[in-house]
C-alpha cells in the first residue's frame, strides 16, 4: 500500500520505536483540515463572545473611566479592565482552536506494523500509543469523501469526576481522517482479524479524568487515544 506523505522528522522518531522483527506496512496522518473543521462551533463561539466584549464594554469602560476621573481625577482601578481581558483571553482560546488542531495533526502520525497499530504525536512532547492484537475489539470503518475516512478500532469508557457527580461516557479509539480508508481497513482485517487469533476475551477500557482534564481529553478524542 502506499503510504501518506509525513514528516520526515516524525518518521524518524516513528522508526525509533520498531521493535526487533518489527516491519512497517503503513504510515499515514490525519486529514488537518477535517480537524480543523471539526471545531468550527468553537470559532464561532470565539466570535460572539469578541462581538460581545466589543458592544458591551466598549461602551461600558469609557464610561467608568469618565466616572472615576469626574469624582477623584484619579484612573479607575485595575478591575475595571480585567473583565474585558479575561473575555478577550476566552475570545482568543476559541477562535485559536482550528489552528491548534490544524498544526497538531499535521504533528501526528498513525502506523500499522506486523505487530501493532501505533499513534505518535509530538508537540512539547513525544507521546507514543500502541494498540496489540488483544486491544482491538473491532474494526469499523466511517467513510468519508474523497476516499477519507475513520477506522474505530475500539471504544473506551471513561468516567468524568464533575461538581454534579461522577459522569459516565465512551470515546471511539483509532485512525481518524486517513487516506485510502479502504486499503486501511483490509490492511489491519489481514494483520489482525485471523480466525484463529479471535478466541480470547478482551479486558474492557475504562479511564477516569477531572473535570479540569477535560480539554485534554476532548484532544485524545480526535487524535486517536
Amino acid at each position: 500500500m502506499k503510504p501518506q506523505n509525513v514528516d520526515p522528522e516524525l518518521m524518524s522518531l516513528l522508526e525509533n520505536e520498531f521493535l526487533a522483527g518489527e516491519d512497517l506496512k503503513w504510515v499515514g496522518h490525519p486529514d488537518p483540515m477535517r480537524m480543523a473543521l471539526q471545531q468550527l462551533s468553537s470559532f464561532v463561539g470565539g466570535i460572539v463572545i469578541a462581538i460581545f466584549m466589543l458592544v458591551i464594554f466598549g461602551a461600558w469602560i469609557p464610561g467608568m473611566s469618565d466616572g472615576f476621573s469626574t469624582l477623584d481625577n484619579n484612573a479607575p482601578p485595575f478591575f475595571v479592565y480585567l473583565f474585558p481581558l479575561i473575555f478577550a483571553g476566552a475570545s482568543l482560546h476559541s477562535l485559536l482552536q482550528p489552528v491548534f488542531h490544524y498544526i497538531m495533526a499535521l504533528r501526528t502520525i498513525y502506523a500499522i506494523t506486523n505487530r501493532r497499530i501505533l499513534t505518535l504525536k509530538k508537540s512539547w512532547q513525544t507521546q507514543v500509543i500502541s494498540y496489540g492484537e488483544r486491544d482491538i475489539d473491532r474494526i469499523e470503518r466511517r467513510d468519508r469523501s474523497h476516499g477519507k475516512g475513520d477506522i474505530i478500532i475500539a471504544y473506551e469508557e471513561r468516567t468524568r469526576r464533575t461538581k454534579n457527580g461522577t459522569q459516565h461516557y465512551t470515546v471511539p479509539i483509532g485512525l481518524f481522517g486517513v487516506d485510502n480508508v479502504r486499503e486501511v481497513e483490509a490492511l489491519l482485517l489481514e494483520t489482525f482479524h485471523s480466525d484463529e487469533n479471535q478466541d480470547y476475551e478482551k479486558p474492557k477500557r475504562t479511564s477516569v479524568f477531572d473535570e479540569d482534564d477535560d480539554q485534554q481529553a476532548l484532544y485524545n478524542d480526535k487524535f486517536g487515544r
